[in-house]
């Protein structure tokens, strides 16, 4: 195994890489590694020497170093079966342990999705929802949603919804993606977080789309891309819309957009595959479902390195929580496997 530091070794690893910046997903990019850099991480790619390359990130906070894979490993921009998976991530592993790399291997982001998981990790079932780009034209693309979809999509377009693109739109972004966090009682990121997106990955691999209602926003999303695939990172909604498919709208023209733009594939982004029946994802996954998406089953998963450090680091930090009154928020994994 072999690790390189995308910053310092971008040159070579253009070289070692073709299309590093077009025909792999975002996290290996050169700008999104500025942007990890930017905001306190380090960023790795992580290769076997054979073809076989995984994006890294390692942020410590008071010396317990955390590290995130960013995307599932693949063989010349493909995706590997899942036995040649795992054995690649017990490679990865050991190698990380030998170097002392980090503590944690915390989840993953909810767009990488493995095929495997390693012994002794932690993990749970999951997927997304995608469109293949690449293999359909866009009447293609269009006849394959559910056709209430594209009645709604029609009644938009007839009642002069509007969909506008661009860094202009990221203030009425920022907007409704804090009413609609507010509103779910959720964590919520400060603008310049997304500001700071836009300012490393530029036009060229970012897009915010907001849809409006006689100047009114009522929806909006931000989309990450490369040729490889588009991913919906963020998107929020008004909590009252007076045209009923104005969103379906939305998502459509950001679908045509990529389209255009040479994408191979539209990720909607992470989807339970446990009973969520009667809870507001319920409502999420079906609305994915009806863009005539295809599902992609995996894994997340998370495994401590060096488990006495992560330990004590754990009963440190829910001491800590219990004297402020607070409680842990649980990621995805535990609130799967526990509740």
């Amino acid at each position: 195994m072999k690790i390189y530091d995308v910053i310092k070794d971008y040159e070579f690893l253009e070289n070692l890489i073709r299309g590093i910046d077009t025909e792999y997903p975002f996290p290996f990019i050169y700008e999104f590694h500025k942007y990890l850099h930017d905001d306190g991480c380090k960023g790795f790619l992580v290769t076997d020497g054979y073809g076989c390359w995984m994006p890294v990130s390692i942020k410590s906070k008071k010396g317990f170093k955390i590290g995130s894979l960013l995307h599932p490993p693949l063989q010349d921009g493909i995706r590997m079966d899942p036995d040649d998976e795992k054995e690649f991530l017990e490679k990865v592993l050991s190698y990380f342990k030998s170097i002392k790399l980090c503590h944690r291997i915390e989840q993953p982001p909810n767009y990488a999705i493995f095929h495997s998981y390693p012994e002794r990790s932690a993990f749970c079932d999951f997927g997304t929802f995608y469109i293949d780009l690449s293999q359909l034209t866009e009447e293609e693309l269009f006849s394959n949603l559910n056709s209430k979809y594209r009645q709604a999509i029609r009644s938009a377009i007839r009642k002069n919804v509007e969909v506008r693109f661009g860094y202009n739109e990221l203030i009425p972004f920022y907007k409704l993606y804090l009413q609609t966090m507010k509103r779910s009682k959720m964590y919520y990121k400060k603008k310049e977080h997304f500001e700071r997106l836009y300012e490393f990955l530029k036009e060229d691999h970012i897009h915010c789309s907001v849809a409006y209602i006689n100047n009114i926003s009522v929806g909006a999303q931000l989309t990450v891309f490369t040729n490889y695939g588009g991913y919906v990172l963020y998107a929020a909604s008004a909590s009252r819309i007076s045209v009923a498919g104005a969103i379906k709208y939305m998502q459509w023209e950001n679908i045509r957009l990529l389209k255009k733009k040479g994408v191979k594939r539209f990720d909607f982004v992470g989807t339970r595959l446990s009973n969520v029946s009667g809870t507001k994802l319920e409502g999420i996954q079906r609305f994915k479902k009806g863009f005539g998406c295809e599902l992609e089953s995996g894994y997340l998963w998370k495994i401590d390195l060096d488990r006495n450090i992560s330990r004590v680091r754990d009963e440190l930090l829910m001491l800590k929580m219990k004297m402020l009154h607070k409680t842990n928020k649980k990621d995805i994994i535990d609130q799967e496997n526990h509740g």
